[in-house]
């Protein structure tokens, strides 16, 4: 995959986010050296935040992305952004109720059920969980959410932008790039705190400045944008805001209204992420669901996550389950019934069939066994032609097609050379963000642990 900037160069994707991931490393490992000249680099444990809503592939490219940027994979582990959030708030309640602060606070207790609602940049990631006696928490229903994030509001002011200035946007963009990046920059400062009870209002580049005709502006737009009388100014009325904010909000709580439909125990909504902030965010979250449920709204949104993700990494499963998004099973050409919980693999003339292992909304205990299957094999080799696949379909067909599922990595084992045939027993755990294969010789029981390669 190539990302393509702004004005047209390419990069691969891999490079740019391990370069991104390199630059936080090297500044975060600067401070902490500056602090304590003790420290070593193997004395540093990293956590990699990733939205809930990401793919088994996407988690797996992050993993090779901090690899690619010198961190060691015994020194990382991946925390899921909303669950972050819970962690911390529950950290936070602990601390509070301990000190006596405020002993009235109920939110987090053993059996409450709540929404993390994470307001990224790019997503918006909602899971559901309960807390559980031992004070842990766990999914009670499967991530979900869509590109629904603050940057929805930042394109539609470009959008606006181009429609009033045109070519000049283009110019911008080609010839003052600097100048397009702070405009960027100023949109999104000016997005976060603005109130819908005022106009917005945003500098321009200096370039657009002398570039915009008052003329042509008002004709297009009237009343709803104008120059201030200081011009670097643009203000955009509240009847355009209203606009731009309400379609993007709208999306995020029509989905929460329907996932509520099923969650029906949910007591509390926590509201979190750099989106968060937004006044006008709140304003509508607050309108939509304060009269029925709690909504709880950190003071600092934007750096829950961070803080949760530090709180994650001192601590042994914070969570202890999730919820399957999709059914999981093995793809596979076998020359038996796919309902058969021990296979004998066929050969490259067998049709691939889909062995369900996990089915959608089953909830999976971190760090435990999930499920598994036998598998007659002949040779070691055969075990490599073992693939993951998904699909959403409630009642997935025995045969793999492309319409219906989707591949998501291939299983690798290392074993000796078989000198005669023989079973394993193959079984996979479910361990923080991602699963673990092993399988068991039934000859010899030895146990050899699969490499899953999520994209290749």
């Amino acid at each position: 995959m190539k990302l393509r900037t702004i004005d047209g160069k390419e990069k691969s994707c891999i490079t740019v986010i391990a370069a991104c991931i390199e630059h936080i490393k090297e500044k975060a490992t600067y401070r902490i050296k500056h602090m304590n000249k003790d420290i070593e680099d193997v004395d540093i444990y990293w956590v990699l935040t990733v939205p809930a809503i990401w793919s088994e592939q996407a988690r797996q490219f992050m993993i090779k992305a901090a690899e690619k940027a010198g961190i060691d994979m015994d020194n990382l582990s991946l925390a899921l952004e909303p669950e972050c959030a819970a962690v911390y708030c529950r950290n936070e309640e602990l601390i509070k109720n301990k000190d006596k602060m405020n002993s009235s606070l109920h939110s987090f207790r053993p059996g409450s059920k709540f929404m993390v609602v994470d307001l990224g940049g790019g997503t918006v990631d909602i899971t559901v969980s309960e807390v559980l006696e031992s004070g842990k928490m766990r999914e009670i229903s499967k991530a979900s959410g869509g590109k629904w994030g603050g940057e929805t509001i930042n394109k539609k002011i470009v959008d606006v932008l181009n429609e009033i200035c045109g070519q000049q946007m283009k110019r911008l963009q080609s010839e003052e790039m600097s100048s397009y990046l702070e405009l960027l920059s100023e949109i999104e400062s000016a997005k976060r705190y603005y109130d819908d009870e005022d106009d917005f209002i945003m500098r321009l580049p200096e370039f657009l400045q002398k570039q915009i005709n008052v003329e042509n502006l008002t004709c297009k737009s009237g009343n709803n944008i104008v120059i201030s009388k200081e011009k670097p100014y643009l203000l955009f009325s509240q009847e355009m805001m209203k606009y731009i904010f309400s379609k993007c909000i709208s999306d995020i709580t029509n989905h929460i209204v329907g996932l509520l439909e099923d969650a029906t125990e949910v007591s509390e909504i926590l509201l979190i992420g750099g989106y968060a902030s937004s006044p006008t965010v709140q304003t509508a979250f607050k309108k939509e669901f304060a009269q029925k449920l709690k909504l709880i709204i950190p003071q600092n949104p934007e750096i829950v996550v961070l803080t949760g993700a530090v709180i994650c990494g001192h601590s042994k499963e914070p969570i202890t389950g999730r919820v399957a998004k999709y059914n999981y099973g093995l793809g596979i050409r076998a020359s038996v019934d796919p309902g058969d919980r021990n296979l004998l693999l066929g050969n490259v003339r067998n049709k691939k069939i889909f062995h369900l292992l996990i089915e959608k909304g089953r909830r999976m205990d971190v760090g435990k066994y999930v499920e598994g299957c036998k598998i007659q094999v002949d040779d070691s080799t055969q075990l490599d032609s073992i693939e993951l696949y998904i699909t959403k379909s409630d009642n997935p067909e025995h045969e793999i097609n492309i319409n219906d599922f989707t591949k998501i990595g291939t299983i690798k084992f290392k074993l000796p050379q078989l000198r005669k045939p023989t079973t394993f027993a193959v079984s996979l755990w479910y361990d923080e963000t991602e699963f673990r294969v092993m399988a068991e010789d039934e000859n010899t029981n030895l146990h050899f642990e699969g490499i899953i390669q999520y994209f290749e």
